[in-house]
């Protein structure tokens, strides 16, 4: 039950994150703001993590290698969705993103055979079928050939994350779990500073800076929370449970914000796709 409720947990978390940079997108409109928006962020993560590990410890050289990995796979995943969207439909990018999770899904079913009940496998189904519709996407978005490049770039650097926290916390250097988050943020936070310095286009940051980027705060320490917890999570729960309902949880609630705090309207695709999402979650749940 405890895992359970550490699911619900980690969602609004990811919902807290979302919504805050939903909040944010039009403060930071050009590349070199977003760079440094992410990298503060980054950063945040670092600090958060730093107090819930009680401090810097040492780590292997197995966790140094993941992290590495795994913070090239965040800045990676940052800045191709940032790039898809500015190339294609921010429908579909969202969509195909979003599904990266089918990768450590399956990862976790196959390499580590973990068992799949009839249920699980339908809910499974039925969840990117729920994506689709509530993504609504239209056909007279346009796709390109480097929309297609930055989305599946995006989609990869999404689901090898969850691939690296099951490999990590199954690992028998599993107690350094806090420390491989920590350094692949700290590296991920570098990496988006060095690319703000290579960036041409860099915006002139004058007394506003800290109204600016204050939310940076938030979504650091809600990334450092929902790392944390799916990457413990990871090793306890199936893939199949793991993966989908915290990513089909945090589409729901984002949903139910965008209607609530938003005031957005849903059209008939969209609440079809909800409940799709919903049913999935409770199918996936069944065990």
């Amino acid at each position: 039950m405890i895992h359970y409720i550490k699911m619900i947990l980690s969602v609004t978390a990811n919902v807290t994150r979302n919504t805050t940079i939903n909040l944010q997108k039009k403060k930071t409109s050009s590349e070199s703001e977003l760079l440094i928006f992410n990298a503060l962020c980054s950063l945040f993560t670092c600090l958060a993590l730093v107090i819930a590990c009680g401090g810097i410890h040492p780590v292997s050289a197995f966790t140094l290698l993941l992290s590495v990995i795994y913070g090239a796979a965040l800045v990676t995943a940052y800045q191709t969705l940032i790039l898809a969207m500015k190339e294609g439909p921010m429908s579909y990018t969202i969509l195909i993103a979003t599904c990266g999770m089918i990768i450590p899904t399956l990862f976790g079913t196959i390499v580590y055979r973990e068992p799949v009940t009839v249920f699980q496998l339908i809910g499974f189904i039925l969840m990117p079928v729920g994506f689709y519709f509530g993504a609504n996407p239209k056909k007279s978005d346009k796709i390109n050939a480097k929309w297609v490049k930055y989305v599946f770039l995006c989609f990869f650097a999404s689901g090898i994350q969850g691939v690296l926290q099951k490999v990590m916390i199954r690992s028998d250097y599993s107690n350094e779990n806090g420390m491989f988050l920590l350094s692949a943020f700290f590296l991920s936070a570098v990496l988006l500073t060095v690319m703000y310095f290579i960036n041409k286009d860099k915006a002139k940051e004058g007394k506003d800076f800290a109204k600016k980027y204050y939310t940076s705060v938030i979504v650091g320490i809600a990334d450092a929370f929902q790392h944390k917890v799916n990457t413990v999570l990871s090793g306890v729960l199936p893939s199949m449970i793991c993966y989908p309902v915290i990513n089909g949880g945090g589409i729901a609630g984002a949903t139910i914000v965008s209607v609530l705090v938003f005031k957005e309207k849903l059209d008939k695709m969209q609440r079809l796709g909800f409940l799709l999402c919903v049913v999935s979650i409770i199918l996936m749940c069944i065990v």
